[in-house]
């Protein structure tokens, strides 16, 4: 059976992604960034809804390429890093 899913995606506010698969390896996980010591955050301000992160697809190789997202894809609201 095809089993998709979207992991969580860990992104500081200055929008440096952090961990694209925050609920599948949290040992990557940080509270703040290391490029620019803005504080990491896994949902949207908004809504809380999770940032989408790494698509994973057991029937797929891993995709490794990761792009962050701009906008919640559940209540459609610009993230901090858009701003």
């Amino acid at each position: 059976m095809r089993e998709t899913w979207y992991d969580t995606a860990q992104i500081c506010l200055g929008g440096h992604v952090i961990n694209p698969m925050s609920v599948g390896s949290p040992a990557h996980n940080q509270r703040f960034c290391d490029q620019c010591g803005k504080a990491a955050i896994t949902a949207c301000q908004t809504c809380t809804a999770p940032i989408r992160g790494l698509f994973h697809d057991s029937l797929a190789a891993a995709r490794a390429q990761y792009n962050r997202p701009s906008y919640c894809h559940n209540c459609g609201k610009a993230y901090p890093w858009t701003r």
